[in-house]
């Protein structure tokens, strides 16, 4: 039964990814078209799990741009690149995770499993902040506790290596979709 769950479970975070995804090739002049990509490598064996904690995080992360869009004005989407951004994405990656391991603990990824263990130790913004840092975030967070978490992980991440296995493509407003459609 719980495997029927899982799969079940799987199959409509595919179908959600597959309505965003393969819409139509071209979109009304007040939408932002939005392509979300999962790496291939996770459509195989327990990586189907990933895949789906994946989903959720590049669902995230179109919602978040997609919410930044504003119909008739220039879009930017690097600037849509906010560390916001990328933090509440993070966190529905660590929520799906949780919840898709709560369902079938057969469930196996190391990366998410460490991601789930830094939410844990209260430390998801600094993470983000520290190993996932982008050029364009340019103010600093209030409240970060970066000297605790840099003590935190000094044993609870060594040798991690940061992984993001979900991508979202911006087109043109009103255009065609990224990758041509």
């Amino acid at each position: 039964m719980r495997n029927a769950s899982r799969c079940l479970s799987l199959i409509l975070l595919w179908a959600a990814w597959s309505a965003i995804v393969a819409g139509p090739a071209e979109t009304k002049p007040d939408q932002l078209p939005l392509d979300v990509t999962i790496d291939e490598a996770l459509s195989h064996g327990v990586s189907r799990c990933a895949a789906a904690a994946w989903t959720g995080y590049g669902l995230a992360r179109a919602r978040g741009i997609a919410k930044q869009y504003v119909p008739g004005r220039p879009f930017d989407a690097k600037a849509a690149e906010t560390f916001a951004l990328e933090l509440e994405s993070r966190r529905a990656l660590v929520q799906a995770w949780s919840d898709l391991k709560a369902s079938d603990p057969d469930c196996e990824d190391r990366y998410l499993d460490r991601l789930v263990a830094v939410r844990d130790a209260g430390f998801l913004a600094e993470y983000v902040w520290k190993l996932l840092h982008s050029a364009s975030w340019s103010e600093r967070p209030a409240g970060l506790k970066q000297a605790e978490f840099d003590a935190w992980a000094k044993d609870s991440l060594r040798d991690h290596r940061v992984e993001t296995r979900a991508w979202v493509r911006v087109g043109s407003p009103g255009g065609k979709k990224p990758g041509g459609g």
